[in-house]
């Protein structure tokens, strides 16, 4: 006998038959897959819980119960319809580009609006903006290598910050001439998200 293991022809045999507490005359606790055993005057067999369920203690006993608490978590989003075009040298509101952040408490929101620029005639220039709740929070300054033509390089901007319902909304501006936010299934369509984790 070692460390109170059974012996058979002077070595220790390992082996699990499904009862794991092996005495003499001891039948199988576990019988169907999943099985676990747990004590309370004696041994006993547990059955599986159900999908999703985790396993608790109640009353001093595990017990399998619907999980509860974890995080919670949102996403909205919107794209913009069509090209919005600018010849603002100051920040304007990106027409139909909002959307409300979600409303959980204690929660936080990335925010972000992503769209490929596009400029006519002199711009060079275009600024955008991410406005929350008419506040701004982030800025992006892009430079175009050259005016009009093809759309250039994406322009994003993000923020995180509290996941409080508040409405998100993008502004814009140019150097000079025209620019665009340009819509185009080719291009890109613009986006804007929120996305809440509490």
């Amino acid at each position: 006998m070692l460390c109170g293991l059974p012996e058979i022809d002077g070595e220790v045999k390992l082996g699990f038959n499904g009862d794991l507490y092996p005495t003499a005359g001891a039948t199988s606790v576990m019988s169907t897959t999943g099985d676990i055993v747990r004590y309370d005057s004696e041994r006993e067999r547990y059955g599986i819980g159900a999908t999703n369920q985790v396993l608790t203690v109640v009353g001093g006993l595990p017990a399998w119960a619907s999980a509860t608490g974890g995080a919670t978590v949102s996403k909205v989003q919107t794209s913009l319809a069509a090209t919005f075009s600018t010849t603002s040298t100051v920040y304007t509101d990106v027409t139909d580009w909002t959307l409300t952040k979600p409303d959980i408490t204690g929660g936080i929101c990335f925010g972000l609006a992503s769209a490929t620029p596009y400029t006519t005639g002199t711009a060079i220039n275009q600024g955008f903006q991410l406005m929350d709740n008419d506040v701004s929070v982030a800025q992006s300054i892009v430079r175009q290598n050259e005016q009009g033509g093809s759309p250039h390089a994406m322009n994003m901007v993000m923020d995180l910050s509290d996941s409080d319902g508040n409405v998100l909304h993008v502004e814009m501006k140019i150097s000079s001439g025209s620019g665009s936010i340009y819509y185009s299934t080719t291009w890109g369509i613009p986006k804007l998200v929120a996305f809440g984790v509490g």
